[in-house]
């Protein structure tokens, strides 16, 4: 889920966060969220395989030393992850998958 305007919170099994504007938030499959918007929240989301998107998040990230230790796809298991590339970026790739 990402974030572009206003916030919300996510409660997951592992616990609540709170999500503003250039948050991205991941979950894995088959783990259970409740997201509740904070008067109002304009976000976009993907819903994807876990195998696929790991396989297709490797291409980007061949890497393992540039990305954070639990983060590269190889290594996620699938915990809530919390990061903040920006509301730009989010625009950005928002703006992409329309197309």
């Amino acid at each position: 889920m990402n974030v572009l305007e206003g916030a919300c919170e996510i409660e997951t099994a592992d616990g609540g966060y709170a999500l503003r504007p250039g948050t991205s938030f991941a979950l894995g499959s088959g783990r259970w969220c409740q997201v509740r918007p904070a008067s109002s929240v304009r976000m976009w989301a993907v819903y994807a395989d876990d195998e696929f998107w790991r396989s297709q998040m490797s291409w980007f990230f061949p890497d393992r030393s540039r990305v954070l230790a639990g983060v590269h796809p190889h290594e996620w298991a699938g915990r809530p992850l919390l990061i903040e590339p920006g509301v730009r970026a989010l625009r950005q790739i928002g703006l992409c998958q329309a197309s």
